[in-house]
């Protein structure tokens, strides 16, 4: 059974400090909700292992930070129906113009 205290990020940043009985005691999640969880972190996730596998990944930890941020704002766009390119030139005009970049959350 998973227990956060078996995994040694969990222990490191200090998250472990729930005991057994804890977790025990939280409220059991329908199977049906859980698989549609699933499905949706899959398809999150499906085209970022897409470009890895065609790019053959990043040279550098910034690279890898600017690929995460910006598939990160493909999939909330794509999600959202809005159009990525737009928001992209509404940040860039944003940085040059000093202003702020547009929100990425719905409806602000």
């Amino acid at each position: 059974m998973f227990h956060p205290s078996n995994c040694g990020s969990w222990v490191r940043f200090g998250l472990a400090t729930h005991t057994r009985n804890d977790f025990d005691s939280l409220p059991s999640v329908p199977r049906n909700l859980c698989a549609a969880l699933e499905q949706l972190a899959e398809q999150a996730l499906r085209q970022a292992v897409i470009w890895r596998e065609l790019s053959f990944g990043t040279q550098s930890a910034a690279g890898s930070r600017f690929v995460e941020r910006l598939l990160t704002v493909v999939e909330t766009c794509r999600r959202q129906k809005r159009n990525v390119l737009s928001w992209r030139v509404e940040a860039v005009e944003a940085r040059f113009a000093g202003k702020c970049a547009p929100s990425l959350l719905s409806g602000v």
